[in-house]
């Protein structure tokens, strides 16, 4: 809920979702894992104590197709990989929790490996032991967990506006003091929204790497408060192209219906109800 209410404009009601989880005192309860030296092992086998919703795999009950450990496998033919521009970012992120004298925790063999200086995802296919893969095929898919929680709660408050930034700040750094990178200590009163933004979206894109959250986020920034931040967004995408011409991908993002997928025609054919989506009804 605190993710529809976020792509629905609805901050308050966002912060009040989150808050539901991150305030909750049940024994059950998801955590924010603040160790550092642990931040891997919400990937390991088995469920973390991180997660809100995990898809579960289990080798030993024959469910071996289609789990992230083939998705995003050691090999250049990965469907999974990050472009160039990601491979610099994580890079980055690495060598700024060295260069503070701390072991990096989203570092190469955790958040990322490299073949090559080709980058691939190592949350789902690899263990805590570097160059090292697991084995089984049973490693859980994540579709949310508590970092995210805080991450868009932050989100939130940016978009509220200039006298919450200071409390979205404190919610990033929670998760880049988990990460061992430094925290962010800009003057917010040279801060614009777009800037604030940007460093929620960064960290997200650092924290999330690989686990199918990215698009999402940029489709997001994009649309939301009337596509306030659209030719930030399609200048975004491009940057982060890699096959694509990019005068013909900036000429079709500037449709707003082509950064969705088209509706499957047999929904169309057992719902009159549909409608196709407006993109790819007519000639392109």
């Amino acid at each position: 809920m605190a993710d529809v209410c976020l792509w629905s404009e609805d901050y308050d009601g966002c912060i009040e979702y989150a808050d539901l989880l991150l305030n909750t005192t049940s024994p059950y309860r998801p955590a924010f894992m603040t160790d550092g030296n642990q931040w891997f092992s919400i990937f390991e086998i088995g469920n973390s104590n991180e997660s809100i919703f995990e898809l579960n795999w289990d080798a030993s009950m024959e469910q071996t197709s289609n789990n992230p450990s083939q998705w995003m496998s050691a090999t250049i033919a990965s469907p999974l990989r990050f472009t160039p521009a990601m491979v610099e970012r994580l890079v980055a992120d690495r060598i700024q929790a060295e260069n503070s004298g701390n072991v990096p925790m989203r570092g190469e063999y955790s958040n990322y490996f490299l073949i090559d200086d080709l980058g691939l995802s190592w949350k789902y296919i690899g263990t805590s032991v570097a160059e090292t893969y697991r084995t089984g095929g049973d490693a859980n898919l994540i579709i949310y967990r508590m970092a995210e929680i805080l991450l868009m709660k932050a989100e939130a408050y940016i978009w509220k506006g200039e006298s919450t930034w200071q409390e979205a700040l404190d919610l990033i750094n929670q998760v880049r003091a988990r990460a061992h990178v430094p925290l962010l200590a800009p003057a917010l009163s040279e801060e614009t929204e777009e800037s604030m933004l940007k460093y929620v979206l960064h960290e997200r894109d650092m924290e999330l790497a690989g686990e199918l959250k990215r698009w999402y986020d940029l489709v997001r920034y994009g649309k939301s408060q009337g596509y306030r931040y659209k030719a930030d967004f399609i200048t975004m995408i491009l940057e982060n192209n890699a096959t694509a011409n990019p005068s013909w991908l900036r000429s079709v993002l500037k449709n707003e219906y082509a950064w969705y997928l088209p509706v499957n025609q047999s929904e169309l054919d057992v719902n009159e109800l549909l409608e196709q989506n407006p993109y790819y009804t007519t000639t392109q």
